[in-house]
C-alpha cells in the first residue's frame, strides 16, 4: 500500500526520501562482518536444522530448496515492506 500510494498519489515523497538512500553509510568490511555476526546471532533456528533435517525424505534435495525459497521469498517481502515504508514516510 506504500508503494501504491508513493507511485498513484504524491511521487514528491518518494524522491525526498529516497533521493540519496545510502548517504552516511558505512562500506567497511569489519561493519558489514559485525552486523553479519549480530544477525545470525539473534536468529535462534540454527540448533533446530539437526531436528527438521532428520525427518526430511531426502533432506540433501529438500533441505536447501526450501532454505533457498524461503529466504528468497523473505527477504523479497523485506525490502518490498522498507521501500514502502521509506516512500511513505517523511525523514
Amino acid at each position: 500500500s506504500g508503494l501504491y500510494y508513493a507511485i498513484f498519489y504524491d511521487s514528491s515523497v518518494v524522491k525526498g526520501n529516497l533521493g540519496a538512500p545510502f548517504a552516511g553509510s558505512s562500506w567497511s568490511i569489519a561493519g558489514i562482518a559485525v552486523s553479519l555476526n549480530n544477525g545470525l546471532w539473534s536468529y535462534d533456528g540454527w540448533n533446530n536444522l539437526n531436528i527438521v533435517a532428520g525427518d526430511l525424505i531426502n533432506p540433501s534435495v529438500n533441505l536447501p530448496l526450501s532454505i533457498w525459497t524461503s529466504m528468497v521469498a523473505v527477504v523479497s517481502l523485506y525490502i518490498l515492506a522498507l521501500v514502502g515504508y521509506y516512500a511513505v514516510l517523511p525523514k
